[in-house]
């Protein structure tokens, strides 16, 4: 019986060693939980801007792909455009107000469309002038 009591005793102290053990690591867990929310706020902020920019740069390969894809066809009538252009300008007056005639000549060119003809005498510089505006 005594070898009994004796064995009770050691597995009681051992009981409450492993109580003082348990609330210390209790008490520590408790100093390090303030921390530990912090750290977890800031990692989910973090997290959350991740998120954010990885959504605004899914956006931003989204409107880059569709750019992409109208680029063919932007460069298609951007050529076209230049290809015209000589035509265009031949036919502009801004390039005909540019060129080398006589300011009275002008409005004749507007009038007639080309180089060709006789200025109408009938009608006045101003006439002319009143289409270039």
């Amino acid at each position: 019986p005594v070898l009994g009591w004796q064995e009770s005793l050691h597995f009681l102290s051992q009981s409450l060693h492993f109580l003082s053990q348990s609330l210390h690591f209790l008490s520590l867990s408790l100093h390090f939980l303030p921390q530990s929310m912090r750290f977890l706020s800031r990692s989910l902020h973090f997290l959350s801007r991740s998120l954010h920019f990885l959504s605004q740069s899914l956006h931003f390969l989204s409107r880059s792909l569709h750019f992409l894809s109208q680029s063919p066809s932007f460069l298609s009538q951007s050529l076209h455009f230049l290809s015209q252009t000589p035509h265009f300008l031949s036919q502009s007056p801004c390039f005909l107000l540019q060129s080398q005639a006589p300011r009275e000549q002008w409005g004749l060119y507007l009038h007639q469309g080309d180089l060709s003809g006789p200025l109408d005498s009938n009608r006045k510089t101003s006439d002319y002038e009143s289409v270039i505006r």
